[in-house]
């Protein structure tokens, strides 16, 4: 899996694949790709989410790319159990931006995922 986020921007017909977490000087040269100027707290509409999956929520909308930025930053630092469970609390509560993910970051601990154990049966294996 991957340890990153890639959103498709748009601006008009232009288009551009961003990956986080970025420098800023990546993040201008994507603005500058789809003709946006290089803003303080830039929004771009997220035509698609290429990486990963569990954040398709972000799609389709205007998004703070420093806000992104910052939750891609975090989920980094996570194994792939953790970041699924972030997007499974997402998920469940219809939390559709980067902030409110990134505090679902902070507050993790508030949560339980209770996963499917019909697929990981140990009697299976007993004779």
């Amino acid at each position: 899996m991957v340890n990153k986020i890639i959103l498709n921007i748009r601006n008009g017909e232009r288009k551009t694949d961003i990956d986080f977490p970025c420098t800023e000087k990546d993040m201008a040269e994507a603005l500058e790709k789809i003709a946006i100027p290089d803003l303080n707290a830039p929004k771009v509409f997220v035509s698609e989410v290429v990486e990963p999956s569990g954040l398709s929520m972000l799609e389709s909308k205007k998004l703070n790319l420093d806000e992104v930025n910052y939750l891609a930053k975090l989920l980094g630092s996570l194994v792939q159990d953790e970041r699924d469970k972030i997007y499974a609390v997402a998920n469940y509560e219809g939390y559709d931006t980067p902030k409110e993910l990134i505090n679902v970051y902070f507050n993790t601990d508030s949560y339980t995922l209770v996963q499917d154990l019909k697929s990981n049966r140990l009697d299976d294996n007993i004779i």
